[in-house]
């Protein structure tokens, strides 16, 4: 991955005029790109010739929003958990895959429509409201289930490490607070509201199925 501004340019050009799979796989990596150390203007380049091809090239957005349809948040049409039925996670949520990831690409592809060269899920949302793309209102919310989710994952993680346990992903429901379980539940209902937003704005139900 050690190339010039020019290769990672050109690099960017195939992803979004081509994104297939494997393209697909490096834009959910590479777009969250950030400088932290040398020359910081080459990152700025690089993210200010993203914005360009992403607009010469509506369908990358497109199937962006397609390819993060395929996960949804682990909630039934009652209201219910939907958990892991065998394996080592058994009775269990991954909130990072079927939750946290899924504002990120959201935030992402907000962003992305938005002109947005940002990196951070915050204000990636801020600059789709100032780019007219989400209402001030969604931004609230997704940012209000994002930051909750957070905290659940972190509070089961530190408990995990000091039972001197691996800490996972892997959510019990049954280990969590009524509280939690309800306010678990209502950040479900927002992804899964967005996502559907998302999907009719950008036409991108199906595309991929």
């Amino acid at each position: 991955w050690c190339a010039s501004l020019d290769a990672w340019l050109a690099r960017y050009r195939e992803w979004v005029a081509r994104p297939e799979k494997e393209a697909l796989l490096h834009a959910s990596v590479f777009l969250d790109l950030r400088a932290l150390y040398g020359d910081s203007s080459l990152v700025r380049r690089l993210q200010a010739g993203l914005g360009r091809l992403v607009g010469s090239h509506p369908r990358f957005l497109v199937v962006l929003v397609a390819n993060s349809l395929r996960v949804n948040p682990p909630l039934g049409l009652f209201r219910q958990f939907v958990l892991a039925r065998d394996g080592e996670n058994r009775s269990t949520l991954n909130i990072k895959k079927q939750a946290i990831n899924l504002v990120v690409e959201l935030a992402r592809i907000y962003a992305l429509a938005a002109g947005s060269s940002a990196s951070e899920t915050a204000v990636r949302l801020a600059d789709a409201v100032a780019g007219g793309i989400i209402s001030e209102g969604s931004r609230k919310e997704l940012l209000e289930a994002f930051e909750f989710l957070n905290q659940v994952r972190f509070r089961h993680q530190s408990q995990a490490l000091r039972r001197g346990e691996t800490p996972s992903n892997g959510i019990a429901p049954t280990g969590l607070s009524q509280f939690e379980r309800n306010h678990l539940k209502d950040a479900f209902r927002i992804i899964a509201r967005t996502q559907e937003a998302a999907g009719q704005r950008f036409h991108a139900q199906g595309i991929l199925r």
